[in-house]
């Protein structure tokens, strides 16, 4: 009985927490808030732990598989005669990635524009 009042009381708790969050973010103006702070520091953390570390897995597959898409495209070289398909090839399995993971500023930009 004791647990079950005490989640009660924890969950009514977090209800009141969130619902008070929004009013404090709006009554200070333009100024930063603690909820920005959090939302900014939220933003870094996922990116350094989650983001990051799959856009090298995906450049490092895509590294895997540059070289049998060489092979497909030298193959296909008689028929096309278009050289681009190489950087295009490396554009989408290599430099996006790397862009992405290297290049992007740290918590923003999760497009990878």
């Amino acid at each position: 009985m004791k647990t079950a009042l005490r989640r009660i009381l924890i969950g009514a708790q977090l209800g009141a927490l969130v619902a008070i969050a929004p009013v404090q973010a709006f009554a200070a103006g333009n100024e930063p808030t603690t909820l920005d702070k959090l939302d900014r520091g939220f933003s870094i953390g996922f990116d350094v732990a989650v983001l990051r570390p799959l856009a090298v897995g995906r450049m490092l597959v895509g590294m895997g598989f540059m070289v049998p898409m060489t092979i497909f495209n030298t193959m296909r070289m008689p028929f096309e005669r278009d050289t681009g398909i190489y950087r295009d090839s490396a554009q989408l399995f290599v430099v996006e990635p790397a862009n992405f993971a290297f290049r992007r500023p740290l918590g923003e930009d999760f497009s990878g524009e």
